[in-house]
């Protein structure tokens, strides 16, 4: 359907030319990113965690969200959250910092509205970049699909997610507070 991009080629350059806003679907219950393991070492540990792993990618963001373009997110988890994603959710202070619009999604919720469990990038309206991961959560590659029926699809998940979501700090504090036992 699609055509094949690495990151290494037309994938990081859709970055530099979306014109509004890109959008990102996160399905997975962790990733398997090799620059992320010494951070998440400190974070299960209770040490501070620099961000200085992400600086290039904080700085996109900001000379992005600067220019009036957004960069909006939505992570589908599980809960309760694994070691992962409490690591996750700890990181995403950093992009949100950076102007990012980071929100969480209970997978329940999720499969209800028919969200598709496969991450995903949305430019504007449209070129999708489809990601694949393999079982452990290693980044494949990604399928750029600029079919305009399937990009209509792309688009409708991703107003359905942004709509259902809860936003980030919203979804920490209440990730914080105690929960009702069980009757």
């Amino acid at each position: 359907m699609g055509r094949h991009v690495s990151f290494g080629d037309d994938f990081a350059g859709l970055f530099d030319w979306f014109t509004t806003r890109a959008f990102r679907l996160e399905t997975l219950d962790q990733y398997a990113v090799g620059y992320e393991e010494e951070a998440m070492r400190r974070f299960l540990a209770g040490q501070p965690v620099d961000p200085g792993f992400i600086a290039p990618w904080l700085e996109q963001m900001d000379t992005a969200t600067s220019a009036g373009r957004q960069m909006q997110r939505v992570h589908v988890v599980t809960e309760p959250l694994s070691d992962y994603l409490r690591y996750e959710m700890d990181g995403y202070r950093f992009t949100v910092a950076a102007g990012e619009d980071v929100r969480i999604l209970p997978r329940p919720m999720a499969r209800a509205l028919e969200v598709p469990e496969e991450d995903f990038w949305l430019f504007d309206d449209g070129p999708v970049a489809r990601m694949h991961y393999d079982e452990q959560g290693r980044f494949l590659g990604a399928e750029l699909i600029e079919e305009p029926d399937v990009v209509a699809r792309y688009c409708w998940w991703r107003d359905v997610a942004l709509e259902a979501a809860t936003p980030y700090a919203r979804y920490v504090v209440e990730l914080q507070a105690p929960r009702p036992p069980d009757d």
